[in-house]
């Protein structure tokens, strides 16, 4: 894209106001292959030693897209620490969102690392409380990874059955969806 010199230029201008936009453009690098030094060279930026989600929140978008690229580049014990900050960050603001994102996350990375019966307690933690508390927008993940766990564990039709039933609300014909199918 051409638009992106640019952009680096901005948020390297913007100090700690370019935290968020150098996370996305981190995020989008991921999706074009860039590199993945390059890439944490951005989130490192963008995270500021925490204080994107001291500021932000563990709900904040960016935060999520800091998590999601670290785990595509396979760095998942940075990952681990930003997920534990939102968990940190949540309990301390009482966010049941901000707690649900971490935890969905958390699932995530624990599939990535090969740890299914971690990963399915924290995806089953994450349906139950996002069912519950009606958060749409973290559904289609929360669903996706515990089925992935129950089909890494050799049990395809009690996943087929977790999705027969997700309450996918508002994010039909959303990204989150592709993720979830």
């Amino acid at each position: 894209n051409q638009r992106l010199p640019g952009l680096r230029e901005l948020a390297a201008r913007a100090g700690s106001g370019g935290r968020s936009l150098r996370v996305l453009l981190a995020f989008r690098l991921v999706f074009d292959a860039g590199r993945g030094d390059e890439v944490l060279a951005l989130i490192e930026q963008g995270l500021d030693g925490g204080r994107l989600v001291k500021d932000e929140s563990a709900e904040a978008i960016e935060v999520t897209w800091a998590v999601r690229a670290l785990t595509f580049i396979d760095e998942l014990q940075r990952a681990e620490r930003v997920v534990d900050e939102m968990t940190i960050d949540a309990r301390k603001r009482g966010s049941v969102t901000g707690y649900v994102f971490a935890t969905v996350w958390r699932a995530g990375i624990a599939l990535r690392r090969g740890l299914v019966a971690a990963g399915e307690a924290d995806a089953r933690a994450a349906v139950e409380l996002a069912t519950e508390h009606d958060l749409h927008v973290i559904a289609p993940h929360a669903y996706a990874f515990l089925a992935q766990a129950l089909i890494e564990q050799g049990a395809p039709e009690d996943a087929r059955r977790v999705l027969a039933h997700a309450e996918l609300g508002p994010m039909r014909g959303t990204r989150p969806e592709s993720r979830f199918l």
